[in-house]
């Protein structure tokens, strides 16, 4: 005797009422299962893009508060652009400082973040390779992360080839550190240095962090062409700077602290040898002390600065008479030559209290330089760029 029919037998391929059920059921749960995961997933993906400059700037037209936009910044994932021209931009934009601010300090997290990670990856065991750097040239302050003056290492002078600085006192010489000083663009027009200390484009500039800014943001844009929307770093938003006519910036040389790490006596001299470096005529060339200007925030202080176009500060070719038109304090000199490249400077006057730095400038203020030279100081830029810095207490 059967115990099921033959339409169970062949309707239902072998199973049971209560088995078929059961197979349906779980059919359709699976086919539910897939439905919720096409949804799911490219919603998740949508919510994946991290905010950019776009973003910042289409929140601050649409309305939205400043704590609601920095709120928004600090939760989410972000690629800002805080190079130089990307925070004029900003400004043109009418996106507030605190809001530039927040997108600063959402890059300097993000760097913090990774840092651990690229050390992680790094098999040699012992101390990493320092990065080469031009003879007397301190190391300079990676782009993008926020202004650490007390971190910023002093580097003792190069024998050979370099800059040298030298502290006279007495019949004793006592070595000065050698600096890199920074280039930093704004389109302020300040005529002065105490002026342009108080702007705030090139203080957000400055607070971001520069190594060769004016070069890197030359190098990745040309004003008067298409828009070029974002490129691989963010760069500057597309359109916001095209322009028909080549506008000029102020290109401001600082040093990062607010003081200098070596004080000196009022009345004190100073040596500087600077022969031997490889293509330089050090004939073109003598020492100057300059006074130096903290910025409003007193992270920096300001050496000298030149207003240039954008075209003449990312030439290769020796096109800029930069010290023609120079902004700078220079105090007045006894200069006393030793030799070829060894200069004695001493103030004909007491130093009042302040910051200054012995820089070395062209004999003759046409001398043309190639702007990359000077913003990425090498070749000529490198003794255009070589300065040491002191406090007179």
């Amino acid at each position: 005797m059967h115990s099921e029919s033959e339409h169970d037998k062949v309707g239902g391929l072998g199973m049971k009422p209560r088995q078929r059920i059961m197979c349906a059921k779980s059919g359709f749960a699976l086919v539910i299962t897939i439905g919720l995961l096409m949804v799911t997933v490219p919603t998740m993906g949508q919510h994946q893009q991290p905010l950019t400059n776009v973003d910042a700037i289409s929140m601050v037209k649409s309305g939205l508060s400043e704590a609601v936009i920095i709120d928004a910044i600090k939760a989410s994932d972000s690629n800002f652009d805080t190079s130089a021209k990307a925070l004029i931009a900003l400004q043109k934009a009418s996106v507030p400082p605190k809001i530039m601010q927040a997108m600063i300090d959402a890059g300097a997290r993000k760097k913090s973040a990774m840092a651990p990670a690229a050390q992680a990856e790094t098999t040699a065991p012992t101390t990493p390779a320092q990065p080469m750097l031009p003879p007397g040239a301190s190391s300079a302050m990676p782009a993008g992360a926020a202004a650490n003056p007390a971190a910023t290492p002093a580097v003792a002078p190069a024998a050979g080839g370099g800059v040298m600085f030298m502290l006279l006192s007495g019949n004793t010489k006592q070595p000065l550190a050698a600096e890199k000083l920074q280039v930093a663009p704004t389109q302020a027009k300040e005529s002065t240095l105490q002026a342009l200390a108080l702007d705030n484009a090139l203080n957000q500039v400055l607070q971001a962090g520069v190594q060769d800014v004016a070069t890197r943001v030359a190098a990745r844009t040309k004003l008067g062409g298409p828009s070029a929307g974002v490129t691989q770093a963010g760069n500057v938003i597309g359109g916001l700077f095209t322009k028909k006519s080549k506008p000029t910036f102020t290109y401001a040389w600082a040093l990062p602290g607010a003081t200098s790490s070596s004080a000196v006596a009022a009345a004190s001299g100073f040596e500087v040898t600077y022969a031997g470096i490889p293509g330089i005529n050090p004939d073109d060339y003598e020492p100057h002390i300059v006074k130096l200007s903290p910025t409003k925030d007193q992270g920096w202080r300001l050496v000298g600065a030149a207003k240039a176009t954008e075209e003449l500060a990312q030439s290769t070719s020796p096109t800029w008479p930069v010290y023609s038109s120079f902004i700078e304090d220079t105090v007045p000199l006894q200069i006393k030559k030793a030799a070829s490249g060894d200069v004695i400077v001493t103030p004909t006057s007491q130093l009042t209290a302040g910051e200054y730095a012995i820089v070395l400038r062209p004999v003759v203020k046409s001398k043309k330089f190639a702007g990359t030279e000077l913003t990425n100081g090498q070749g000529e830029g490198l003794v255009f760029d070589s300065a040491s810095s002191f406090s007179v207490k």
